[in-house]
């Protein structure tokens, strides 16, 4: 088991390294270890509480930048 998640946390890496500039939108922050340990960027649509609700301002920002970064 320990060999097979070894394995997935090379391959992340690989992937996150084939990305100019490697970045999620999430629902809440929550994922700062991913910048950490892969270098990607969280986009996240709240805060670090997950009852936490955006406004209408920036969901409509996240939904603007979602649109640019689809490839």
């Amino acid at each position: 088991m320990k060999a097979k998640l070894q394995n997935l946390d090379k391959d992340f890496q690989k992937l996150a390294a084939t990305k100019h500039h490697p970045e999620m939108i999430v629902s809440h922050a929550a994922y700062g270890y991913w910048q950490s340990r892969y270098g990607i960027e969280q986009i996240p649509i709240a805060g670090l509480s997950p009852s936490e609700e955006p406004a209408q301002k920036d969901l409509k920002n996240i939904i603007s930048l979602a649109k640019k970064r689809t490839y």
